[in-house]
């Protein structure tokens, strides 16, 4: 039988936009923690012109290509370089554009603009695009009326441009990231596609559940708002959970009734989709991504079902092929 529908993986690493030459090995880990998506790849050192090395910054783009048409898979500059003389090779490791708002320290309040205003006014400032749904809120108001609180860091200590994004994310109940060259600040949703996934496709596969999230939990949000001068307790049970004694408390100032109720169940949310996981490596592939759902199928148990991924590392070696190890959530299922 013809076997002219195969189609063999190619890899191509540009470095400040010239293509690399003698790479062996690359390594990609992307996830969905409000952390950076990071790289690495190791490289003949003869094969390139040692000059290369020594540029600053050094700004790198991984490529997984099929018949000549490549995809990028990360953008970002390098942190570090180690050359190996004796075995004549070159490994360089770093982070995506995230690297540039987490390494930007600000004091900025910006109260008198909304969420997106900030995130595309950031975006702009390291020249990345910004793929943002506007928001309404002037962030001047999280800090007034039941929501006293500092100004971001306007009377302490720095932070940085990643640290206001998360904290402005957690407000609005958006999620940050970014890719490629371009911000995305939006509320979570699964992606469109959804990937299939049965035993019999991967290599390995592993099914978890954690026995002590299964049994069920209680999270009791405590406050005082000091706008009403009274304290709040509101409560959120996931699971079997049925006690009036919480598991966990979580302890924030200046919440309203609804603050505190909807805090308690985004955390029980949060916990509750730690009882079920999946974990598997499998040929590699360019569709696979953090935040896309995947569905499980093929296991004759209860774990057959719609997960979220929030891992993919990828492997690629001249030895080893191509391969990527997923790791996904199931969606929490019973908060009360």
């Amino acid at each position: 039988m013809s076997q002219t529908n195969v189609r063999t993986p190619q890899l191509q690493v540009l470095v400040n936009g010239v293509a690399l030459t003698g790479v062996y090995e690359i390594e990609v880990q992307s996830n969905a923690y409000l952390g950076a998506d990071r790289f690495s790849f190791s490289a003949a050192l003869s094969a390139s012109p040692t000059s290369i090395w020594t540029s600053l910054p050094l700004l790198v783009e991984v490529q997984i290509g099929f018949d000549n048409s490549w995809q990028s898979m990360i953008t970002g500059a390098a942190d570090c370089i180690q050359i190996d003389p004796i075995r004549e090779s070159v490994r360089a490791s770093g982070r995506d554009m995230t690297a540039l708002f987490v390494a930007a320290q600000t004091r900025e309040s910006f109260e008198n603009l909304t969420s997106s205003d900030v995130a595309t006014l950031l975006a702009g400032r390291h020249g990345l695009t910004a793929s943002v749904v506007p928001t309404s809120t002037l962030i001047g108001r999280f800090f007034q009326d039941g929501h006293t609180r500092s100004a971001l860091s306007q009377h302490g200590r720095a932070t940085t441009e990643w640290d206001v994004l998360s904290w402005l994310g957690q407000q609005e109940g958006y999620d940050v990231w970014v890719a490629g060259t371009t911000l995305f600040f939006r509320p979570p949703s699964p992606g469109v596609e959804t990937i299939a996934v049965e035993p019999n496709t991967c290599m390995t596969m592993q099914l978890s559940r954690d026995l002590v999230i299964a049994s069920g939990f209680t999270i009791e949000v405590m406050s005082w708002n000091s706008s009403t001068q009274q304290a709040v307790t509101e409560q959120a049970t996931y699971g079997a959970g049925t006690s009036t004694t919480s598991n966990m408390i979580a302890l924030r100032p200046n919440l309203s009734v609804s603050d505190a109720q909807s805090l308690a169940q985004k955390t029980a949310s949060q916990l509750g989709g730690h009882e079920r996981t999946l974990s598997y490596e499998a040929p590699g592939d360019v569709i696979t991504a953090p935040r896309l759902q995947l569905q499980l199928s093929g296991t004759n148990t209860d774990f057959d079902g719609t997960y979220v991924i929030f891992e993919v590392e990828r492997r690629f070696s001249t030895r080893l092929g191509f391969t990527q190890h997923v790791q996904a959530r199931r969606p929490s299922w019973t908060i009360s």
